[in-house]
Protein backbone atom coordinates (compact mmCIF):
# COMPACT_ATOMS: atom_id res chain seq x y z
CA UNK A 1 0.00 0.00 0.00
CA UNK A 2 1.51 3.54 -0.91
CA UNK A 3 1.55 6.05 1.90
CA UNK A 4 -1.25 8.25 0.43
CA UNK A 5 -3.59 5.67 -0.89
CA UNK A 6 -6.64 4.91 0.30
CA UNK A 7 -8.23 1.69 1.12
CA UNK A 8 -10.76 1.67 -1.42
CA UNK A 9 -8.28 2.75 -4.12
CA UNK A 10 -5.67 -0.15 -2.33
CA UNK A 11 -8.73 -2.87 -2.70
CA UNK A 12 -9.61 -1.86 -6.44
CA UNK A 13 -5.70 -2.20 -7.39
CA UNK A 14 -5.27 -5.58 -5.16
CA UNK A 15 -8.51 -6.84 -6.74
CA UNK A 16 -7.53 -5.91 -10.27
CA UNK A 17 -4.01 -8.37 -10.12
CA UNK A 18 -6.41 -10.85 -8.26
CA UNK A 19 -8.52 -11.18 -11.60
CA UNK A 20 -5.74 -10.76 -13.96
CA UNK A 21 -4.12 -13.93 -11.87
CA UNK A 22 -7.71 -16.21 -11.68
CA UNK A 23 -8.17 -15.39 -15.89
CA UNK A 24 -5.02 -16.48 -16.44
CA UNK A 25 -5.96 -19.83 -14.38
CA UNK A 26 -4.25 -19.17 -10.62
CA UNK A 27 -6.61 -20.86 -8.41
CA UNK A 28 -6.61 -17.67 -5.99
CA UNK A 29 -9.01 -18.16 -2.94
CA UNK A 30 -10.30 -15.30 -1.14
CA UNK A 31 -8.71 -16.36 2.10
CA UNK A 32 -4.80 -15.70 0.53
CA UNK A 33 -6.24 -12.16 -1.05
CA UNK A 34 -7.12 -10.92 2.15
CA UNK A 35 -3.77 -12.22 3.68
CA UNK A 36 -2.08 -10.48 0.75
CA UNK A 37 -4.19 -7.04 1.74
CA UNK A 38 -3.54 -7.55 5.49
CA UNK A 39 -0.09 -7.74 5.21
CA UNK A 40 0.27 -4.91 2.73
CA UNK A 41 -1.20 -2.43 4.81
CA UNK A 42 0.38 0.39 5.74
CA UNK A 43 1.54 0.35 9.46
CA UNK A 44 -0.69 2.94 10.84
CA UNK A 45 -2.95 -0.21 10.24
CA UNK A 46 -1.14 -2.77 12.26
CA UNK A 47 -3.72 -2.45 15.38
CA UNK A 48 -6.86 -3.37 13.19
CA UNK A 49 -5.09 -5.64 11.53
CA UNK A 50 -4.42 -7.60 14.78
CA UNK A 51 -7.64 -6.87 15.70
CA UNK A 52 -9.40 -8.66 12.65
CA UNK A 53 -6.88 -11.94 12.75
CA UNK A 54 -8.31 -12.06 16.45
CA UNK A 55 -11.98 -11.39 15.94
CA UNK A 56 -12.55 -12.90 12.86
CA UNK A 57 -12.01 -15.77 10.60
CA UNK A 58 -10.45 -15.34 7.77
CA UNK A 59 -11.56 -18.40 6.17
CA UNK A 60 -15.15 -17.70 5.93
CA UNK A 61 -14.64 -13.89 5.12
CA UNK A 62 -14.83 -12.45 2.06
CA UNK A 63 -12.53 -9.68 0.78
CA UNK A 64 -15.47 -7.01 0.74
CA UNK A 65 -15.99 -8.24 4.36
CA UNK A 66 -12.30 -7.02 5.42
CA UNK A 67 -12.74 -4.15 3.47
CA UNK A 68 -15.38 -2.62 5.34
CA UNK A 69 -13.77 -2.47 9.25
CA UNK A 70 -10.68 -1.06 7.18
CA UNK A 71 -12.21 1.64 5.50
CA UNK A 72 -14.26 2.90 9.35
CA UNK A 73 -10.81 2.72 10.86
CA UNK A 74 -9.77 4.78 8.05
Amino acid sequence: MKSNESIAEFYTRVMIVANQLRRIGETLVDMRVSEKILRSLDSKFDFIVVALEETKDLETMSVEELVGPLQAHE
